[in-house]
């Protein structure tokens, strides 16, 4: 991969495949709890309704919870809402997308940066549930360090970046998007004239590492996150045009009159 930059080695950290790291416990946990109790207590009783009479009536056999329809009732019951609440999961999960590229004619800077070698970062959710954005986190290097800076906060990135000589709303921007924020189904933060974050060429060049981390939680609790590797996929396609024009076609030269007249009398 061409990674844009003078003997620049660019390290992509973590996979940026979407992937779950917390669910609501009430809606999870409590079911598959209650479903593994009712199936100890459900085999319990198809074993003790095995046994001889005489052994039945001595301890620990002699223990009787509920009967065995009851259990295998409750144990039905439970199984079948763990599924459903995982179907229902599946139908309402937000599929976050994400794309690095110049700002589209029609989408209105509303910052003093120019157009010229500008990047747009724009989130979008391609799910048929809204989500909710939870954090946002950012984790970079510098050409010239060898770690990380670790996950750091909206606050902190601008800090590092000044810096650095980066100046704000000139070379960079990065959108402080507040926990609470949605993410509808099928839009991104540019149909809504917003964007995560707004970079010249020559900032992007400077890093070694721009991870942003987002994470979202969508209607049934569950907590998501994706990891943006943005410099890790930069290349030199992603440029704009430099404004060069294309040459002006030449027209053909038309025929002088003398030339015609000549042409139809030889005919």
């Amino acid at each position: 991969m061409d990674d844009a930059g003078e003997g620049l080695e660019v390290e992509e950290i973590d996979s940026a495949i979407q992937r779950v790291v917390a669910r609501r416990k009430m809606f999870f946990a409590a079911p598959i709890i209650g479903a593994c109790v009712a199936f100890v207590v459900l085999v319990w009783d198809m074993v003790r309704q095995n046994l001889p009479e005489n052994v039945v009536q001595h301890w620990p056999w002699r223990l009787q919870l509920l009967d065995f329809e009851a259990v295998a009732t409750i144990f039905t019951v439970l199984v079948v809402a763990l599924l459903t609440r995982m179907q229902y999961a599946e139908t309402v999960r937000p599929m976050l997308g994400w794309t690095l590229m110049p700002p589209p004619a029609g989408f209105e800077i509303p910052l003093p940066i120019e157009r010229e070698g500008l990047l747009v970062i724009d989130v979008f959710n391609g799910g048929h549930g809204v989500a909710v954005v939870d954090s946002l986190e950012y984790r970079i290097a510098f050409a010239d360090q060898q770690g990380h800076s670790g996950w750091i906060t909206h606050s902190r990135l601008h800090l590092l970046l000044e810096e650095r000589g980066h100046r704000h709303n000139s070379s960079f921007h990065f959108a402080y998007v507040r926990p609470g924020f949605p993410l509808q189904p099928g839009r991104s933060l540019q149909d809504r004239h917003l964007f995560l974050a707004l970079l010249t060429q020559d900032t992007l060049k400077a890093f070694r590492i721009l991870d942003i981390r987002i994470r979202v939680r969508d209607q049934v609790g569950d907590l998501h996150e994706r990891v943006l590797p943005c410099r890790a996929v930069f290349t030199q396609d992603l440029a704009p045009s430099t404004g060069a024009r294309r040459p002006a076609k030449v027209p053909a030269p038309r025929a002088s009159l003398l030339s015609t007249l000549l042409s139809v009398r030889r005919r």
